[in-house]
Formats: structure tokens, sequence, C-alpha cells
């Protein structure tokens, strides 16, 4: 099975982007538009890796940060 990766981007069109070339390379992709859906998803899935958009509505890109790296299960994740 192949490794999950986050992708927490605002834009549709670079998170479709992303998605799409990750999938290419052969990742499974999950997907979040915005920071507080990111990190339910994040600590839902337990992705391998996340690509984070610094300027997210609502919780900035640092904020979700910030919580991965608190969260013993996620602390270790690349990002």
């Amino acid at each position: 099975m192949s490794d999950l990766v986050m992708v927490i981007e605002d834009e549709k069109e670079i998170r479709d982007l992303l998605r799409y070339n990750l999938e290419r390379a052969g990742y499974r992709v999950a997907a979040a538009a915005d920071g507080e859906e990111g990190v339910q998803q994040v600590f839902a899935s337990r992705p391998a890796a996340i690509v984070l958009d610094l300027m997210l509505p609502g919780r900035s890109g640092l904020e979700v940060l910030r919580e991965v790296r608190e969260e013993p299960a996620t602390a270790d994740v690349p990002v």
C-alpha cells in the first residue's frame, strides 16, 4: 500500500495540481481546504507526510503545524 500524503491548501487549483502530481508519483492523497479541516484529518488519518499552505482561512498553517507537533502521534510527520 502506498503512503498517504495530506495536502492542506485553500486554493482549489493548487490543491488539485498537488493531488494530481502526488497520485501520479504513487501516493494516496487526502486533501483539506482549511486549517480546521486539515487538523481533524491529520489526527484521524495519520499521514506519512503533510503538504501545508501557511496562509489558510480560519487557522493559519503555522497554527496547524504547532498542533501537529504538539501531538505525540504526529510530532515526527514530515511537513
